[in-house]
């Protein structure tokens, strides 16, 4: 089994600008969209891939 290390503290919110926006969004219309930002506020992404593993999706 691997093991990882936390180095430095864990992330606060502050750290995390937008996640409170994110989670507003869960299961809105508008969530693709928000998550795209977001993540590219946090890793300056410039693609994004989601894979939804239910049935009827």
């Amino acid at each position: 089994m691997r093991t990882h290390c936390l180095n430095g503290q864990p992330t606060t919110p502050a750290d995390m600008p937008g996640l409170a926006d994110l989670i507003e969004h869960l299961g809105t219309p508008a969530f693709p969209a928000t998550l795209f930002r977001t993540m590219f506020d946090w890793a300056r992404t410039n693609h994004l891939t989601a894979f939804a593993f239910e049935p009827r999706r």
